[in-house]
Formats: C-alpha cells, sequence, structure tokens
C-alpha cells in the first residue's frame, strides 16, 4: 500500500512539504500433511518519510518465523457459483437453487478452471470446464430442461469472464512466533527479538459481504518491555463489478511497563472506497477518524483527527 499526502502553504512562496508511506508485508504458510499444523516465516518492509523532516527515515524490516493451527479457505469459487445459479435462476434455465453438496461441488469445479486449462489446452478447455458444471446442474435435478441451454452456456460465460469478484475468505487461524528486526525507521540498527502472535476469523457473509478479523499480539522482548496490542475489524461490500466499500475499526493498545510511561489506546474508524482498474490493481479513497487517548491532558492531540487518503493498492496473489 503506497499513500502520498502533498500540502502548500497559504502564502506565496511558502515551501511545500510531502509525507509518503510504503509498507510490503507477506506470509509463507506450510502445513504438516493435511492437518491444520503449520509453520510459517514473514518478511515486513516499510519506507517512510514525515512532514517536517528533509530526508526519508532508515528502512524499516523485520523476519518472522513461527507455528500456528487452523485454515483459512478461499471461498471466493463458492460466491461465483452462487453468483452464476442466482442468474440462472433469473432467466429460466433453473428452476431451483444448488443443495449444499451441488454448491460445493460447483464451486470445486469453478476452483479447478488451471487444472482443465492445463489438460485440454488454453483454446479448448473451456468447453470440457462448462460441461462438467453443466452435469452438476442436471444431477441435483435443478435444471428446466434435459440439458443446460445455450443461454446458460452464454451466461455462465459472460459472468466469469466479464464480473470481477473480491475476494471471499473463510475459516480461521491462530499463529505465533519470534521476530527480529533487522532496521528500524529511527535508528537504523537491528534491535532485541519479538514475540509475535495473531488471531485471524473470515466469514464470507454473502457473496458480495465479507466480516474479517484480525487480532495481533507483538512485543520487543527487552528489559521494560511494550504490550502492543491491536484488532481490527472490517467489513466489505460489493457495490458493483468494480467498486468495493470498505468500513473497519481498528483498535491499538500500547501497554509499556517501564516507570513513567502511560498506556494509550487509539480508536480508528474509516470508511473507504476501492475502484479496481484490474484484478490486481485498485485505486482507493479513504476517509479515517482517529482518537488517541494517552491520558495526558491539553497536549495538542486530545480531538479528533480526520483524514482523507487517496492511494493505489496492488495485490500480488
Amino acid at each position: 500500500m503506497v499513500f502520498m499526502k502533498l500540502s502548500g502553504g497559504a502564502e506565496a512562496g511558502d515551501k511545500k512539504d510531502d509525507a509518503y508511506t510504503f509498507f510490503a508485508s507477506t506470509t509463507l504458510d506450510n502445513y504438516y500433511q493435511e492437518t491444520k499444523f503449520f509453520g510459517y516465516g514473514g518478511v515486513d518492509f516499510g519506507y517512510r518519510k514525515t512532514m517536517g523532516t528533509n530526508d526519508a527515515d532508515d528502512p524499516y524490516s523485520q523476519i518472522q518465523v513461527g507455528a500456528g493451527y487452523g485454515r483459512v479457505y478461499d471461498a471466493t469459487p463458492l460466491a461465483k457459483a452462487l453468483r452464476i445459479v442466482e442468474d440462472l435462476k433469473k432467466y429460466g434455465v433453473l428452476s431451483r437453487e444448488l443443495s449444499d453438496a451441488g454448491y460445493l461441488k460447483l464451486a470445486q469445479i469453478i476452483d479447478k478452471v488451471n487444472e482443465y486449462e492445463t489438460k485440454y489446452s488454453l483454446v479448448e478447455y473451456k468447453k470440457y470446464w462448462y460441461e462438467d458444471m453443466a452435469k452438476v446442474f442436471k444431477e441435483d435435478g435443478a435444471l428446466v430442461g434435459p440439458e443446460l441451454s445455450p443461454l446458460g452456456v452464454i451466461r455462465i460465460q459472460e459472468i466469469i469472464d466479464e464480473e470481477r469478484f473480491s475476494t471471499r475468505n473463510h475459516g480461521w487461524l491462530v499463529r505465533a512466533g519470534i521476530g527480529y528486526i533487522v532496521s528500524n525507521y529511527d535508528s537504523g540498527s537491528d534491535e532485541d527479538p519479538t514475540l509475535n502472535a495473531a488471531f485471524e476469523y473470515y466469514y464470507p457473509i454473502s457473496y458480495k459481504l465479507q466480516f474479517n478479523e484480525t487480532l495481533q499480539y507483538t512485543t520487543v522482548l527487552n528489559e521494560d518491555v511494550t504490550h502492543n496490542i491491536s484488532n481490527n475489524l472490517s467489513l466489505t461490500y460489493e457495490l458493483s463489478n468494480r467498486i468495493d466499500w470498505e468500513n473497519s475499526h481498528i483498535i491499538t493498545f500500547m501497554l509499556p511497563t517501564e516507570n513513567g510511561f502511560k498506556d494509550q489506546v487509539t480508536n480508528t474508524f474509516s470508511s473507504g472506497f476501492y475502484y479496481y482498474l484490474t484484478n490486481s490493481l485498485s485505486a482507493s479513497t479513504t476517509l479515517s477518524l482517529t482518537h488517541l487517548e494517552d491520558n495526558i491532558d491539553n497536549n495538542g492531540n486530545d480531538d479528533v483527527e480526520t483524514r482523507l487518503f487517496v492511494g493505489l493498492k496492488y495485490r500480488l496473489f
């Protein structure tokens, strides 16, 4: 995610100032056989320049390793199956919805598109792919006629080729591990090891609505630890093929154990729209409201802070 903010002085000749932030994070989970146990490794990288400074900070980088339990499944193929059935019912191709087993079987076939491409080639695979989808409708007893009509085939093709589906995830997992900050923004030098833990929960309420929750805990393992806890709740609604509306609430706790330092609690509410230029690249506009409670009166940050972000987001996977 990249954000850039430009501001200029109100009077002619005032010096313009800018700030930017770049942060990338990746985690690779490796499951043990067919169980829900897994090991993981992760890398975080950040680069920023803050307002009022001439130069950017030193890069931030951290590596992590650990283990966890649970699985998160990609439910996007099931969302596509629900959308296809809804459309075929609308056009009178299907007499009813599929059974639960039928939906799962249709989603499995949709998810195997790469296997069909490999087996039958990019030129020929669709005829076999659609044929197997048609078998699901027939075996489930949902077809109006004896076979899937040409209209049904055309509508399936149009939905899959022309409509964009937001990622839908389902499931939960917990993970815990240790990390090492190789370089930090302020100092540029390495620091003590870190302890990291997280709980993730994902639930697709419908093929248009997705609920996510991520609870994280981190601390640097030094003499006076500071407990950092954050919980991110988000609800994303697919307004159209190209526009998602995302609303979130993030609450963070910074709980120092060193004498003389006070606890801090930050609440951030945000609402943003993502316009997808491609399936991986989106432009975004987000309005956020942030309140910091640091148990210090009249220090200039007691009011709610309002920010408007405009940026681009690229999803690698």
